[in-house]
């Protein structure tokens, strides 16, 4: 009787050279089959040692060709072949036979002292336990069997540094999610941007001056959001610098996606706000024992309150803070129920720094008329601040 090889079955498939040599360098093939739904099994015998990973990828190929439940090729390899370097393609067809040793087998090592392989993994007692339980020596010592011809007994075994190993996984499994919540940071950022432009661009396209109303009041900068960098944001006429913000009351928070306090009232749920503190004010509540903070903010543009009730053990951060300071707060806009102004109850706040302006022209000007608060209402800023400002550009 003729002996059948692979083509002689599967004419239709029609593979790149470097799997067509292989597929006719088998012999002595046997095929099974199983219909609904469709399962095939062939066994191949080769000469020489062949690569496994280019068998799996003809499997795969073939299980779609023929829209196959599962194709499987089973390799005979010479027993000379074999060698104990090759044991953990051993183990990972083990894998894909339904055998525990995926995850298990990723640091072990391997002896043969030509009647027993030993693999050892570097698990605790109940591990191996574990993995020996599922039947996985068999499944190795069939497979060893199948593929080489060769008998082993199989045992598996701690390898003695399973402490060591422990330790590398839980370092593992925290870079994972570090990582993972770096690329949702990344992923939630590059979403807000698209969306935010997204709507930018439909509100332009339905009216030209759309952003006309958002920008009108008393600065013409209320409403400025601007991302300069991860931790650079200007709001209304102000840059602030969020890297390394000092925690100064509640709960810790990143500085992300900050809303100008021009928004302020159209906020439905926690938010982060930058402002420079303008006013600082604290009372006795009627029972005595706690004290009603308040603190003003203001971007340059725009501005609002801050308001929390503290004990008098709970004041010390708040003592701290001077007017001038530059903060971030975590909170939720609220309503005064007496005087029916909104305000931002907050959950954390951290002291932030501010970019202050400067003259980078490359050819100075000096302005020899100016006015200030010594003027007649005609302006705000003070002298100092006047002379400070010329003293730092």
């Amino acid at each position: 009787m003729e002996e059948k090889r692979f083509f002689d079955v599967f004419g239709r498939y029609s593979p790149c050279k470097e799997y067509r040599e292989l597929l006719e360098r088998g012999h002595s093939a046997k095929f099974k089959y199983i219909k609904n739904p469709m399962q095939v099994e062939v066994e191949m015998s080769f000469d020489s040692h062949e690569d496994a990973e280019l068998i799996y990828a003809i499997e795969d190929e073939c299980r779609t060709l023929y829209n196959a439940h599962s194709f499987k090729i089973i390799p005979h390899f010479p027993p000379q072949t074999y060698s104990i370097d090759r044991f953990n393609e051993i183990a990972y067809e083990a894998a894909l036979c339904g055998a525990v040793t995926q995850g298990f087998f990723a640091d072990a090592t391997y002896s043969d002292d030509g009647q027993n392989v030993t693999v050892y993994i570097p698990f605790f007692s109940e591990g191996v336990a574990f993995v020996k339980n599922a039947n996985t020596e068999a499944i190795l010592s069939n497979i060893l069997r199948s593929r080489y011809g060769v008998s082993r007994t199989v045992r598996i075994a701690e390898s003695g540094n399973a402490e060591q190993h422990a330790r590398e996984l839980e370092a593992r499994r925290e870079q994972i999610l570090i990582e993972a919540e770096q690329e949702n940071r990344e992923r939630v950022r590059r979403e807000y941007a698209e969306r935010k432009q997204r709507e930018e661009d439909e509100a332009r396209a339905r009216d030209p001056h759309y952003d006309f109303e958002q920008r009108a009041g008393i600065s013409s900068l209320a409403g400025v959001n601007q991302v300069i960098s991860e931790t650079v944001y200007r709001m209304g006429a102000t840059t602030y610098q969020t890297a390394d913000a000092e925690p100064l009351m509640g709960d810790s928070f990143e500085i992300f996606e900050p809303t100008p306090l021009s928004e302020v009232e159209s906020v439905r749920s926690s938010s982060i706000f930058l402002g420079t503190v303008f006013e600082l004010t604290s009372k006795e509540t009627r029972g005595g024992d706690k004290f009603s903070l308040t603190i003003g903010i203001s971007d340059g543009a725009c501005g609002t309150y801050i308001k929390k009730i503290a004990l008098p053990d709970e004041m010390d951060w708040f003592k701290g803070l001077k007017v001038g300071a530059n903060i971030a707060v975590l909170g939720r806009v609220r309503r005064d129920k007496f005087d029916n102004e909104i305000f931002i109850d907050p959950r954390g706040i951290s002291r932030i720094k501010k970019l202050e302006r400067m003259d980078n022209a490359e050819h100075k000007r000096v302005e020899l008329h100016l006015h200030s608060n010594m003027s007649q209402m005609d302006a705000l800023i003070t002298p100092q601040e006047i002379v400070n400002t010329a003293i730092r550009w």
